[in-house]
């Protein structure tokens, strides 16, 4: 069957202007909806600011004697070397609350032995001898380190699709995120447990902790993976 030829009628003006304004209509839709992109990722990412800065502690190792017992331990002397009293006290007192918490018995060095005492091995057999402490718990600072990384800039390409009854159009626009630099701190603190009895080495780890945004928020980040390891090798 033969196709009729194409007429060259004119087209009505309705019809043209729908023909002339549609893809207007998409451009001005795409140009809004492409800004409203660009404000939800600039709240996210104003958002992802806080989140980026918490508190993230890591055993960078572990070490126990596997011959040694008996295990668990009952009751621990919780020592944290600090320069401040305050300081060695919050620590202190955080810790015997966590072991408490998995319902091992532990008692702050700070209610035996004074800031100004030496936390001489002598001097810390002398105040448990008779007492029915069988672990020391010891925590002091290996170092702190602050690190100025650059952060180089990135473009994410943001694609945009509308389609109605067939029509399909798509554009595609660039989010560009400037290059910046950014500062990181690592706190690395080693904690040793000793048998009270022979003041052996049992267990021993080091941590490692990123950013911390207060030295509240470092203690009780390493203090959990502390206890945490603790009772997975069976000592609490």
């Amino acid at each position: 069957m033969d196709r009729p030829a194409p007429t060259n009628q004119p087209v009505r003006a309705e019809e043209a202007g729908r023909a002339t304004h549609e893809p207007e209509f998409h451009k001005t839709r795409n140009g809004a909806l492409l800004r409203m992109i660009r404000l939800i990722l600039s709240a996210i990412c104003v958002i992802s600011l806080p989140l980026a800065s918490c508190t993230t502690t890591t055993l960078t190792s572990s070490w126990s004697d596997t011959n040694y017992g008996p295990r668990p331990l009952s009751k621990l002397l919780v020592i944290g070397i600090a320069e401040s009293a305050g300081q060695r006290r919050e620590f202190e007192d955080k810790f015997v609350a966590q072991l408490q918490a998995q319902g091992r018995q532990a008692i702050s060095s700070a209610t035996l032995l004074s800031h100004e005492d030496e936390l001489s091995k002598e001097a810390i057999q002398r105040k448990i001898e008779g007492t029915d402490i069988d672990g020391i718990v010891v925590t002091h600072l290996i170092g702190t380190q602050r690190e100025e990384r650059y952060n180089p800039p990135t473009t994410h390409i943001m694609p945009a699709y509308h389609g109605l009854y067939g029509y399909y159009h798509s554009v595609y626009d660039y989010v560009h995120t400037p290059g910046y630099y950014s500062t990181h701190v690592t706190v690395r603190l080693e904690t040793n447990l000793y048998d009270a009895e022979t003041a052996a080495l049992v267990w021993s780890a080091q941590s490692q902790t990123l950013d911390p945004a207060s030295a509240s928020e470092v203690m009780d980040s390493v203090i959990r993976e502390v206890v945490k390891d603790l009772r997975a090798k069976q000592f609490i």
